[in-house]
């Protein structure tokens, strides 16, 4: 029975596990990496199928939804 509530408990902890590495990461890149890949998302945003949007209209879940691929051509 401890090893089914062990074996439980571990498979519930692995996502935050996951998130938590991923966010050590991220706060150990470089600055000017982060802030290239934020305007790069950002004009990605804004430019081709998009160009019609400006940049004051478009909030951060639509741009990171378009970098996706997730979001309709406006």
């Amino acid at each position: 029975m401890d090893l089914r509530w062990r074996l439980k408990y571990l498979k519930a902890r692995i996502p935050v596990l996951q998130e938590q590495l991923i966010m050590w990461i991220v706060w150990h890149l470089p600055r000017k990496l982060i802030y290239f890949a934020v305007i790069r998302c950002w004009a990605h945003g804004t430019t081709g199928q998009y160009g019609m949007t400006s940049p004051d209209d478009l909030g951060w879940g639509e741009a990171l939804d378009r970098w996706e691929g997730k979001a309709k051509a406006a």
